[in-house]
């Protein structure tokens, strides 16, 4: 039987002796196989290569989303945390001036007709006129722990008054009684009693007067130590209480 013949005209056993005894076919051979895996070898590595490239540019890119997820969770935790400090330091502060008053425009020194000064009237004995004379609400100097004037720039004789009282009922009765100063004379007309704020809310107070000026709502107020306000003059529209000025934004 004939033998198979393998390739440019080789049998087998031809092939095979050349393969045993002569090693340039050998390394021709294992040339081929090696530049053939090379290729095939490079080529995965290739894909492997693009896929990892890949997958680690998904997983950074996770992790810094992730990162600026935290980051914004933190900040706004940090956030709300601050504001909940300040609002607990405010109402601290706002209870503390719950026994205070604040009076506006009340002239301490006095002088007489013939323009001769009389003795000048301290901070307490000026309120006191005030209160027992023009408010007629009858109220002694045991019926106040603390009278001083406020630190305001320049010499004058209104400086504002400070007035803690040794009792919330009796502030009320002035606060009450304020009313009948608006029905005096032109120059008592000028003395405000107010409510003793703290920095926050008489900012928003400001902003909220200035507002009942510009006719973007129709009244405001403070009580106990809060900034109330009303859209209208309707009766049956409920005040609505101002914690920030955030809160006037949308009015």
């Amino acid at each position: 039987m004939a033998k198979k013949s393998v390739g440019l005209g080789l049998k087998s056993e031809e092939l095979i002796d050349l393969i045993e005894h002569d090693d340039r076919v050998i390394n021709a051979i294992m040339l081929r196989i090696e530049h053939s895996l090379t290729q095939t070898i490079e080529r995965v590595f290739d894909k492997l290569a693009l896929s990892l490239t890949q997958r680690v540019d998904e997983m950074v890119e996770h992790r810094l989303q992730q990162h600026s997820a935290d980051q914004n969770r933190i900040t706004s935790g940090l956030e709300k945390e601050n504001q909940l400090l300040r609002s607990k330091v405010d109402d601290l502060e706002t209870y503390m001036k719950l026994d205070n008053l604040i009076i506006h425009g009340l002239e301490v020194s006095t002088t007489s007709e013939d323009n001769d000064e009389t003795p000048t009237l301290t901070p307490t004995q000026a309120v006191l006129k005030l209160f027992n004379e023009r408010l007629e609400v009858p109220i002694t100097d045991r019926d106040l722990v603390k009278v001083h004037h406020i630190s305001t720039k320049g010499a004058s004789p209104r400086k504002p008054i400070l007035v803690k009282f040794s009792s919330r009922g009796t502030r009320d009765l002035v606060l009450l009684a304020r009313k009948k100063l608006k029905s005096q004379s032109a120059e008592t007309s000028r003395i405000y009693i107010n409510e003793h704020l703290t920095q926050v809310n008489a900012t928003i107070f400001a902003e909220t007067r200035k507002m009942v000026k510009n006719k973007s709502i129709y009244a405001t107020w403070s009580r106990n130590g809060r900034i109330f306000y009303k859209r209208s003059d309707n009766e049956s529209e409920k005040p609505t209480r101002v914690d920030a000025l955030k809160d006037l934004a949308f009015i």
